[in-house]
């Protein structure tokens, strides 16, 4: 007779073979920093020019002509010395005057300083985060066992 295999009896359950799947769930998370050297803005100072008319009195001295005539009365004409002949005679006397002389020169008027500081704020940024979640589907609590069980037929 030929020699019969005896089954081997099941494990019992505290001795099963375990086997463990994991799983990790991944999220975004927002970090910011700042970068230095961003142009904000510019500062633009440019000059430009305005006219006025200005007066000033300036006190001025000149020589004028003051004529005066006579008669030469004859104990002075005694003494005279007489031309060869009379004969049309012009003669000039120049008369000076002070004039005003303008000269305009550059003075300086006003002094501009820009000057640059640093500023601490706080800026508020949004965007948007996924997070990876986990759904657990069809996960029976203690699993149906009698409906588990695989029948072989025994051979005859």
């Amino acid at each position: 007779m030929p020699a019969r295999s005896t089954p081997t009896p099941p494990k019992k359950a505290a001795a099963a073979e375990t086997r463990t799947t994991e799983l990790v769930a991944w999220a975004e998370e927002l970090h910011v920093d700042v970068e230095p050297g961003h142009t904000a803005g510019t500062v633009r100072v440019r000059t430009y020019i305005t006219e006025e008319q200005v007066s000033a009195q300036v006190p001025v001295e000149y020589e004028e002509a003051v004529i005066t005539r006579e008669r030469v009365d004859p104990a002075a004409a005694a003494r005279m010395t007489p031309p060869e002949a009379a004969s049309p005679d012009e003669f000039r006397v120049a008369l000076k005057a002070q004039r005003a002389v303008v000269r305009k020169r550059l003075v300086p008027v006003e002094r501009l300083t820009v000057h640059v500081r640093t500023v601490s704020d706080t800026v508020t940024v949004h965007e948007t985060c996924r997070t990876e979640h986990f759904d657990i589907a069809d996960f029976p609590m203690k699993p149906d066992l009698g409906s588990q069980v695989r029948r072989e037929n025994s051979p005859g």
